[in-house]
């Protein structure tokens, strides 16, 4: 999978106002007089294009003809300007002997430049937006989710401070050695002794979930190749294609009892650095699927899935549970019993868009939670123009997101209510937490947001 954006060049806006400028120009009949010859110019379209349509023509024909620039001598035509690397261009004084007299033309020259422009930006944003979107109507919070919220996210101790580059995940193996995938392509673990290891190297910024296995070493998920085995004689691929189609976004996975290894793939149209065009569009591009180590096969088990994100097993593995991240909810997927493969909700209407999800020891959930939008932002989500003017303009993303100024987890039965709600507010320590992970008393957060890994006491909490 390429990560390279989808979205457009600025470049786009000028040529969109060239083109659109060129087919306004039989519209428009220009009067002035020109600095040198002092004689009358009807300007046209044949005009123009005797002289060649080029960017560098055009600027001088919009210089000359509309906003009234004296172009000195030698440059007496269009093509002249091509031979020379520069041009002193000065405007003509609003009064003196030059004879510029501002007219009805000057305004309609000035009017069809707005509306060129106007055209340009519109056909910018609906031609070159990189989605086709769907309104989304951010849920309203239930009333069974108003449990009482603790700000204990501002206590966590910074465990890896420095060393770390935006760990997504964590697990932990049976010798209790801590294991994440940062951003700069390393897997690194926290031994007992509390010494970091940078353990094996994989490269590129596209690691995500990682989950302990029964036979040693880890399996990470690379947006780009697929799920990985990493262990110490080095790193191997298991697989990267479902039903003859790459796998382009495998985000978080967890190993069951028999070696199967079940996996969430975020969307199968955007890359991890455009996950946010995901949400946007609104559109299901996500996929549960199975990895059988046996016959080395994977299959699709659900489809069609809002952002599928984290994925854990029940304490008796018998249902797994999917996070849809803009649907705020979670899906309960049966894999034992009279209702093997069917699906249901597992718990709707989060205060938060589900990332990462993982079983605790008393048979509960933990799942991260992300602020999709700002404060005051949700019209986005309901505006189709709204959205393909925040996917073409990638500065615009920063003020619609709200991962970056909060953080947020909760505890949910293996009945699906809510158990406990850990804050941030206001990001002070926290932000942009993507995993929450009990072990040994202790709650272990990953960032998409920080340069360690936070560590909370549950004793107290």
């Amino acid at each position: 999978m390429s990560n390279t954006t989808f979205l457009p060049q600025p470049l786009h806006i000028p040529i969109l106002f060239y083109l659109l400028f060129l087919l306004l120009l039989p519209f428009i009949n220009l009067h002035s007089h020109c600095p040198h010859k002092n004689k009358l110019f009807r300007v046209k379209l044949l005009d123009l294009r005797a002289e060649g349509l080029t960017l560098t023509n055009l600027l001088i024909f919009f210089s000359r003809y509309i906003l009234y620039f004296e172009i000195p001598e030698p440059f007496t035509s269009l093509s002249t300007l091509n031979q020379k690397r520069s041009l002193l261009i000065k405007p003509l004084a609003m009064t003196g002997n030059n004879g510029f007299r501002p007219s009805k033309h000057c305004l309609q020259a000035c009017s069809s430049f707005a509306l060129a422009s106007t055209l340009a930006f519109t056909l910018q944003i609906y031609f070159f937006s990189p989605i086709s979107p769907d309104p989304l109507h951010l849920p309203h919070v239930s009333a069974t989710l108003n449990y009482p919220t603790s700000n204990k996210l501002q206590e966590v101790a910074k465990i890896g401070e420095g060393l770390l580059d935006k760990p997504e995940d964590v697990c932990f193996d049976g010798e209790g050695i801590l294991y994440t995938a940062t951003r700069d392509g390393w897997i690194k673990r926290l031994h007992r002794n509390g010494s970091w290891e940078d353990w094996r190297l994989i490269g590129g910024d596209t690691l995500l979930g990682v989950t302990t296995t029964r036979t040693g070493g880890i399996v990470v998920c690379d947006t780009q190749k697929g799920l990985l085995k990493v262990g110490e004689d080095g790193v191997s691929l298991l697989t990267s294609h479902v039903n003859g189609s790459e796998i382009r976004f495998a985000d978080d996975v967890i190993e069951a009892s028999d070696g199967s290894l079940y996996f969430s793939v975020a969307s199968s149209k955007f890359g991890l650095h455009d996950w946010y065009l995901d949400v946007l569009e609104a559109k299901p591009h996500g996929q549960l699927l199975k990895y059988d180590p046996l016959l080395n096969e994977t299959s699709i088990l659900l489809d069609n899935l809002a952002f599928a994100n984290g994925v854990a097993l029940s304490q008796d593995e018998d249902f797994l549970v999917v996070c849809e991240t803009w649907k705020f909810r979670c899906l309960k997927y049966w894999l034992k019993g009279e209702r093997k493969g069917r699906t249901e909700v597992f718990v709707d209407n989060l205060p938060g868009g589900p990332d990462n999800i993982n079983l605790a020891p008393d048979g509960s959930f933990w799942i991260a939670l992300l602020e999709l939008s700002r404060e005051g932002m949700g019209f986005v989500h309901t505006s189709k123009a709204s959205k393909h003017l925040v996917a073409t303009f990638p500065k615009l993303l920063g003020l619609v997101q709200g991962m970056q100024k909060k953080a947020m987890v909760v505890k949910v039965g293996a009945d699906g209510k809510m158990m406990k709600r850990f804050n941030d507010p206001n990001g002070s320590v926290m932000s942009f937490v993507t995993n929450a992970l009990e072990f040994e008393e202790h709650l272990y957060l990953g960032s998409l947001n920080t340069n360690f890994i936070g560590k909370l006491p549950l004793t107290t909490a």
